[in-house]
């Protein structure tokens, strides 16, 4: 084994390798791992929104009867939806993160020994973005379903507001 002085500090078995490039491509993925984490920390926040609205609706129920009942029970169903939605593209997310974390490794691990892992490289990058596609897919369509449920809130209040004009 090879050893090579630099400074006063000596370095074996790494002659051929320029470690602080290895370092900027190793870490260049880390970027992508701040903005999933970005993507997760708004889907917590939307979690956490869910959850709150469900708890007050949940405490109003006992007060209710006939149709109000009915309308939170409604209400309570699609926050639940919502939150699975949610939850899933949290799972996606992370899942992707966790393939990078995985690439990034192996990439500087495989830079230190000298092997070519660029096949192994490009699968993992093609999977993890395959598994954020999904968790964004699942983002969009909670966001969809809020949407969706607050028009039919609105609907039925404006209905309920005609009625007793009538």
């Amino acid at each position: 084994m090879a050893f090579k002085q630099v400074g006063f500090i000596m370095i074996s078995g790494f002659e051929g390798i320029d470690i602080s490039k290895l370092i900027q491509i190793s870490v260049a993925p880390v970027f992508l791992l701040a903005g999933i984490g970005a993507i997760i920390s708004i889907l917590s926040v939307r979690i956490s929104r869910i959850i709150d609205v469900a708890r007050q609706l949940d405490h109003r129920l006992d007060g209710l009867d006939g149709v109000f009942h009915n309308h939170v029970v409604e209400e309570l169903k699609i926050l639940s939806y919502r939150s699975k939605i949610a939850g899933c593209s949290i799972a996606l997310c992370v899942i992707s993160e966790l393939l990078i974390c995985i690439l990034i490794a192996l990439h500087f691990i495989a830079g230190l020994l000298e092997y070519n892992v660029s096949l192994a490289v490009a699968v993992l990058f093609v999977i993890s973005m395959l598994f954020l596609v999904a968790g964004l897919i699942l983002f969009l369509h909670e966001i969809f379903v809020s949407t969706m449920s607050i028009r039919m809130v609105i609907e039925k209040i404006y209905s309920s507001h005609q009625k007793r004009l009538n």
